[in-house]
């Protein structure tokens, strides 16, 4: 003859959902702080000063370039067009603390900005009124520039998703079995 009463049969199942929400909770609780969200670093200051840093050159040099009278002054104000897509990487990535991505990032507008000076060093009407392959040239250094700065821009707002997905978790579970009751720590790193 089974003796349980309908307060008994009920508590395995209590004890059952305390502990799967003890579990959903618990492994949800970053490792610095249970009660603290991770520190995720200041992404839309980063984009925006990565923003300016492309675009008051980029006006600026373009503005220049297109109101100068000599090759000289018009070359000028193209590199300092350039010069923003060689700035913006930079000051994005640390903004965030990414020294790392702000170099690798940084490389590609950087060798193509030398390889622009370079060009109009050697040939001062390159840009303007060079030859169909200076001009050429000139353009697909500039545009390798702009479109590295611009996922450079993509990636720094990605900054607190990489910060997210790095933070370790502690997990802290309940466990009740017959004869036995305790708890279990488990974390990820």
């Amino acid at each position: 003859m089974n003796m349980t009463t309908p307060t008994e049969t009920r508590r395995p199942r209590a004890l059952g959902a305390l502990v799967a929400a003890s579990f959903l909770h618990a492994t949800s609780i970053p490792a610095a702080r249970a009660d603290e969200a991770p520190s995720l670093p200041p992404v839309g200051l980063a984009s925006g000063a990565s923003a300016v840093a492309m675009l008051v050159p980029f006006a600026l040099g373009t503005m220049h370039a297109a109101s100068a009278t000599s090759y000289p002054s018009k070359n000028a104000g193209m590199m300092v067009a350039g010069s923003g897509f060689v700035l913006a990487p930079i000051i994005g990535h640390v903004v965030v603390g990414e020294y790392e991505r702000a170099g690798l990032f940084m490389a590609i507008p950087a060798i193509s900005e030398v390889a622009m000076v370079a060009l109009v060093a050697a040939k001062p009407d390159a840009i303007f009124d060079g030859t169909k392959t200076s001009r050429t040239a000139f353009g697909a250094l500039f545009t390798v520039s702009a479109f590295i700065a611009a996922a450079s821009f993509v990636d720094v707002t990605r900054a607190g998703e990489r910060t997210r997905a790095e933070a370790p978790h502690v997990a802290i579970v309940p466990m009740v079995d017959q004869n036995v009751a305790g708890i279990a720590l488990g974390a990820s790193l």
